[in-house]
């Protein structure tokens, strides 16, 4: 069976390359040669995947690619579909479109990325975060606890407070 991180590089590989093509025109296939590859790597990847252990890099990689399969649908839909040509021709729409949306799919992942990070830094901070102190009625209903294990014995306490040093 194939690596998920090989198959994500695959993936990433096709789906830039479909990009490259759309741009400089050498070849523009149906918008269904993108959709299938596309749709066969992802259900590669997530077979593979539940077999073989977690590996975020491809992870990642495999959302950028994904991504990419998906501008170049959209691109090649509006290379196929452009009627203003009077406006401007569809080849330069098109080469437009492949860079506007793939900046924006860059783009969209880097932040995917960054908000994963800051998440789970915070979610680490908090299983490390300390106890919170104990109010006043806690404080209180303590001193009664202890007074109630035997109730013969005189306890002198120096230095309990009911204040909090916030």
């Amino acid at each position: 069976m194939l690596n998920p991180a090989t198959i994500s590089f695959f993936s990433f590989l096709l789906s830039s390359m479909s990009l490259i093509s759309i741009y400089y025109q050498w070849f523009t296939y149906g918008t269904a040669i993108y959709l299938i590859p596309a749709i066969a790597l992802i259900t590669l990847y997530l077979f593979n995947r539940r077999v073989h252990q977690e590996n975020r890099k491809a992870d990642k990689l495999m959302i950028l690619s994904s991504s990419f399969f998906t501008v170049a649908i959209i691109s090649h839909f509006i290379y196929s579909n452009w009627k203003l040509i009077n406006l401007i021709s569809e080849i330069m729409m098109t080469k437009i479109i492949v860079v506007l949306l793939g900046l924006f799919a860059l783009y969209i992942n880097i932040i995917y990325i960054r908000a994963e990070q800051s998440y789970k830094k915070k979610r680490g901070n908090q299983r490390i975060r300390e106890e919170p102190k104990q109010g006043y009625i806690e404080q209180f209903m303590e001193g009664f606890k202890k007074k109630e294990k035997n109730p013969n014995e005189i306890v002198l306490q120096i230095g309990l407070s009911a204040e909090r040093d916030d």
